[in-house]
C-alpha cells in the first residue's frame, strides 16, 4: 500500500513481489519494512528481486537488514534511485544482481556453510586467462587488466607471439601479479589459433577465457562471466561490445544494450569464456591467420569459435556489457570495422575517455608504447 511509504517517497503503482512482469518493467522498487513479515523474509524477497534485475531502494532503515544482506548490497539499496538515467539504472541493476548471485545464491550459501563446517570445503572453479600478444608495447596495459580482476581463483597463461619481448621487462611485469603465471613463446609463423591452442594446453583451469591486450576490463569482469555461465547453462558465454572507445577522435561510444542477457552469437571476442573440456570437444581454436590490408577478414577471428559451438550443438549466451570497453586505436585490429560503424550505431557519444559509461572507475585512458 502506498500509504506505508515515508513522506516524500512517491510510487506510480504497487506490485506483489511475485508479479515479475510488472517488476521487470519498472524503473526501480521502493521498499519498506511494513511490506514484509520480518527482516529475514524481507531480505530474501529483496535478494530475489535484485538477482532478477530489479533495482531496489530501501525507503526506510531496518538495522537487521544490513547483517542479512551484507554491507555492499545494503549500501547499494540505500541509494535513492529517483531520477536515475536509464544507463545509470542499468549499472545499478547489474551491480546489485552481481552481488546477489555471488553471495546469496543457493550454491554460494552452500559453499559458505561448507567453509565453516569442513576442513576441505568445495572451492570456486579455477579460471585460466589466455592472453596472446604480439605487441611488446601493449604488455603493461594488458598486465594492468589482469591485476585488476577480483575473482579469487585465477591463473594467467601469457602467450608471447613473435619477437621483441625483452626478458627483463616481461619478468618485471608478471612479478607485479599476485596470481600464478605461465609464459609460453611462439614465433610469428604460428597462427593466432595455434597460439591460443598452445595456451589452452598450458592452462590448468576448469574454465578458460580470452582477454585481448588492448581492451579495458573492470575488476568484476571474470565474476560476471563465471556467474553468467552458471545461470545460463550455455557452453560459451561472453559480453557484448556495448561501450567502445575510439582513440583517434577521443570519443566514448555507448551502444545499444537491448541484446544483453540473451542467447546470441553477437559476443565480443575479447570476452569469450568456456569450459576447457568443452573447448576441446568443439575442436579448439581454429588455426586461422589474420589477413592484412585490402580484403582482410571483416569478422573477428574469434567468430569461428562461436560458429563451431553452435554447429556442434552448444549454446552461446550474451551477458551484460558492463565492465568491458572495446578499444579502437587504429593499430591492427582483428575486427576490421571502421569508426563510422560504431558511430552510426551509437546510442550516445561522449567526448573523451569515459569508462564510467561501462561501470569502470579509476582506470586511466589507455596508452600503448610503440
Amino acid at each position: 500500500p502506498r500509504y506505508l511509504l515515508p513522506s516524500g517517497i512517491k510510487s506510480h503503482r504497487t506490485a506483489q513481489a511475485t508479479d515479475q512482469n510488472t517488476l521487470r518493467r519498472c524503473h526501480h522498487v521502493e521498499d519498506v519494512a511494513e511490506f514484509h513479515s520480518g527482516p529475514v523474509e524481507r531480505a530474501a524477497t529483496l535478494v530475489r528481486l535484485v538477482a532478477e534485475g530489479v533495482p531496489v531502494h530501501l525507503a526506510d532503515r531496518q538495522p537487521e537488514l544490513r547483517r542479512l544482506l551484507g554491507n555492499q548490497l545494503h549500501d547499494l539499496m540505500a541509494v535513492d534511485q529517483t531520477g536515475a538515467s536509464i544507463s545509470a539504472r542499468e549499472l545499478t541493476s547489474i551491480n546489485m544482481r552481481r552481488i546477489a548471485l555471488r553471495d546469496h545464491s543457493v550454491q554460494s550459501r552452500a559453499r559458505q556453510v561448507c567453509e565453516l563446517a569442513l576442513t576441505d570445503p568445495p572451492r570456486l572453479p579455477t579460471v585460466s586467462i589466455l592472453l596472446a600478444t604480439s605487441r611488446p608495447g601493449f604488455l603493461g596495459h594488458a598486465m594492468a587488466n589482469i591485476a585488476r580482476q577480483n575473482y579469487p581463483r585465477v591463473e594467467l597463461v601469457l602467450a608471447l607471439h613473435g619477437p621483441g619481448f625483452d626478458d627483463s621487462v616481461v619478468t618485471r611485469e608478471v612479478e607485479l601479479l599476485d596470481r600464478p603465471v605461465t609464459i609460453i613463446r611462439l614465433g610469428l609463423e604460428y597462427t593466432l589459433g595455434s597460439v591460443l591452442n598452445a595456451a589452452t594446453e598450458a592452462a590448468s583451469g576448469i574454465f578458460v577465457t580470452k582477454m585481448d591486450d588492448d581492451d579495458v576490463y573492470g575488476r568484476d569482469h571474470l565474476w560476471d562471466l563465471v556467474l553468467a555461465h552458471g545461470y545460463s547453462a550455455a557452453q560459451l558465454v561472453g559480453k557484448g561490445a556495448e561501450t567502445v572507445y575510439l582513440g583517434p577522435p577521443d570519443q566514448t561510444v555507448e551502444r545499444s544494450r537491448t541484446e544483453a542477457e540473451t542467447y546470441s552469437r553477437a559476443i565480443a571476442g575479447g570476452t569469450l569464456f568456456i569450459g576447457r573440456q568443452d573447448l576441446h570437444s568443439f575442436g579448439g581454436w581454429r588455426r586461422r591467420r589474420l589477413s592484412e590490408g585490402p580484403g582482410r577478414i571483416d569478422r573477428p577471428f574469434d567468430y569461428t569459435l562461436i560458429s563451431d559451438v553452435l554447429q556442434g550443438g552448444g549454446t552461446v549466451y550474451r551477458t551484460h556489457g558492463a565492465g568491458y570497453v572495446l578499444i579502437r586505436h587504429g593499430r591492427r585490429h582483428a575486427w576490421a570495422a571502421e569508426d563510422g560503424y560504431f558511430l552510426t550505431r551509437a546510442h550516445a557519444i561522449h567526448p573523451g575517455w569515459q569508462p564510467g559509461v561501462a561501470g569502470i572507475v579509476d582506470v586511466p585512458r589507455p596508452t600503448f608504447a610503440a
